[in-house]
């Protein structure tokens, strides 16, 4: 189970972003004793959901896409001691991004090769990209 402190912190950041964030803060408030982590994951069992690539399961333009990794890779930069937290499904032995598909792929450009992620053992995301 997640630490308090790290829950309350995820549900703020979730509430103030400038996105509609409501569909996931249920999920988080409805999954809060599944929800595990910080863990240290590699890249390669990590999936996104959100992006250009028509594979998606949640579509966004190249444009908006590449400027939303070039703001956050500019911050990681300015922040390198700030710690990024990834919201993952994970099903079988891969991490679907829940929440942090921009965050990852910034901390992609700037070298990483683990990524600290939180997650719960679900299969919904799953579900939806493989039918």
């Amino acid at each position: 189970m997640i630490d308090q402190k790290l829950y309350d912190n995820l549900l703020g950041l979730l509430e103030t972003t400038e996105k509609n964030n409501s569909d996931l803060i249920n999920y988080v408030t409805s999954h809060k004793n599944d929800i595990q982590g910080p863990i240290l994951i590699k890249q390669e069992k990590i999936q996104r959901t959100l992006g250009p690539e028509p594979e998606m399961l949640n579509s966004e333009s190249k444009e908006n896409f590449k400027s939303k990794v070039e703001n956050i890779l500019q911050s990681i930069k300015q922040n390198p001691d700030k710690e990024i937290y990834l919201l993952c499904e994970k099903f079988n032995d891969t991490y679907y991004l829940l929440d942090g598909n921009h965050s990852f792929e910034a901390l992609k450009k700037n070298g990483h090769e683990k990524f600290s992620v939180i997650f719960t053992n679900d299969s919904v995301i799953h579900q939806q990209l493989n039918p």
